[in-house]
């Protein structure tokens, strides 16, 4: 008696198809949602702080497959002694699929969410990340060759960093310099390295003390040219008045400053370059004493420049209007003959230039002032140099030139 063996089903060749496209598909999201976190998380724990010297935390990393996205939440990077040094709280990052289709990277959004940062220049004038910059940039052992390779084309539709927090202390000048830049907003839209892209960008600041940056231009990076507008506002002079110490003894106990302009540098074949154009520099109750923390020699209620153009390459600085007022100035000679407000600056000991080689020539800087007005100010004039010294002062000093 013949036994019919039972014949094995064969599905048809398009549902074998989808069997293999469902089973891909499965993988995908499983390596996509499960396996992709993990592998990048531990690579960031086991990388980071060897590349950076320091111990790295992060609090969880997300990856979505179809999105084509990647989102790393809360790292942070301390110092060795534990005190905080960077990280942020957010880091997104999203691809298109045109990227599979075309040259190039394409890039639907890049964000940073509070990134901080602490900078800190100690007394020897070293950097708290000299070290970082030292191993991601070690000295090559055979003298490299200039490439002019093209930079790969990436066009990032929408990258921006919200609410950045950087804290700057400087120990280097006699007095240490502190202050917080806090919140920092950075802009950049349809930021693509094609040489013949014009890229927008933005960027806003405020300081703990109440000063204000802002910028706002169009850059390309090859060449590395950038265009636009600046503004700075409240700038607090007391507080950069350490910086002065290495070129005077005099101190600002007051003072801010105002300035804004147009501007165009640019980084080409014959050097930088910028240029200054319908700029404004505004200073408000400025106050300058000298070694003698009791003696003013200084004071201005106000000061406005108005500037037509500086230009680093044409050697041109073309001023509207110089205009001051409510000011007072103390002029005195010693009694070793030395002048008071020269005695305040300090001039290097290599401050003799040498002449120029010969055949060598160099332009001068054309300086031109259209309109000066000075209004209101009072100098006092002394002279302890005779046996007898002499004191007087002119009030109420008024002029236009």
């Amino acid at each position: 008696m013949k036994t019919d063996t039972p014949k094995t089903k064969k599905f048809p060749r398009p549902v074998k198809v989808l069997f293999w496209l469902g089973g891909a598909l499965v993988v995908y999201t499983a390596v996509g949602f499960l396996v992709a976190p993990a592998v990048i998380k531990s690579q960031l724990l086991k990388r980071l702080p060897a590349m950076l010297g320091r111990p790295v935390a992060v609090a969880s990393v997300k990856v979505n497959p179809y999105a084509l996205s990647l989102t790393v939440r809360g790292l942070a990077v301390n110092e060795k002694n534990g005190a905080p040094f960077a990280g942020f709280d957010e880091f997104y990052a999203r691809l298109k699929y045109a990227s599979f289709f075309q040259r190039g990277w394409a890039v639907q959004e890049i964000s940073l969410t509070h990134p901080f940062a602490g900078l800190v220049r100690g007394q020897d004038g070293k950097l708290n990340f000299d070290d970082i910059a030292a191993t991601l940039n070690p000295p090559a052992s055979t003298p490299a060759t200039a490439s002019k390779s093209a930079l790969p084309l990436v066009v990032i539709d929408s990258l921006h960093i919200d609410q950045a927090d950087v804290s700057v202390e400087d120990f280097v000048p006699p007095t240490p310099v502190k202050f917080k830049l806090i919140p920092i907003h950075l802009l950049l839209d349809h930021l693509s390295t094609d040489p013949k892209a014009r890229n927008p960008c933005s960027f806003t600041a405020r300081s703990d003390t109440g000063e204000k940056f802002e910028w706002y231009g169009i850059f390309s990076l090859q060449p590395l040219q950038v265009s636009g507008h600046f503004k700075i506002t409240g700038l607090d002079l007391k507080k950069y008045s350490p910086y002065l110490a290495p070129f005077a003894s005099a101190g600002v106990t007051d003072g801010k400053v105002d300035l804004d302009a147009n501007y165009d540098a640019s980084l080409g074949t014959n050097g930088p370059d910028l240029s200054l154009e319908n700029g404004n520099v505004l200073v408000r109750s400025l106050s300058v004493k000298s070694s003698d923390p009791s003696e003013t020699v200084l004071t201005l209620s106000f000061l406005s420049v108005k500037l037509v153009q500086a230009s680093l390459g044409k050697k041109l600085l073309h001023l509207a209007l110089v205009k001051t007022s409510d000011g007072s100035l103390l002029a005195r000679q010693n009694q070793d003959g030395t002048i008071n407000l020269l005695s305040l600056l300090k001039l290097p000991a290599n401050s003799l230039v040498a002449p120029p080689a010969a055949g060598a020539s160099q332009a001068p800087w054309t300086i031109m002032v259209d309109e000066i007005a000075v209004d209101r100010y009072n100098v006092a004039l002394e002279d302890k140099k005779p046996p007898k010294p002499a004191k007087f002062n002119l009030t109420g000093i008024s002029f236009d030139a």
